[in-house]
């Protein structure tokens, strides 16, 4: 299975009506500290859901997402497998 393939196997459900809530800020800042924090309050909470992400750098241990290169995070855009997505890369 290639880089690009792997994202099929986590096709979202359509959610909604509901509130979308964005965490921004710089490297460093504590923003997946505080992703992680709320997933961990809300996890009983069948109707709070946090997205995959995929970012085209090499993940660490500090934060839960999918590493892609570049080339395969293009692929992937092409074939409409990632809603909304951008590439730290571009």
């Amino acid at each position: 299975m290639t880089e690009a393939s792997a994202i099929s196997d986590h096709r979202s459900a359509a959610i909604g009506p509901g509130r979308l809530i964005l965490v921004i800020g710089p490297s460093g800042a504590g923003k997946d500290t505080l992703i992680g924090w709320a997933a961990a309050t809300c996890a009983d909470d069948g109707n709070i859901v946090f997205p995959r992400r995929v970012v085209t750098r090499e993940a660490s241990a500090a934060e839960d997402n999918e590493a892609l290169s570049a080339e395969a995070f293009r692929e992937a855009l092409a074939r409409g497998e990632m809603h909304q997505a951008r590439s730290d890369a571009s």
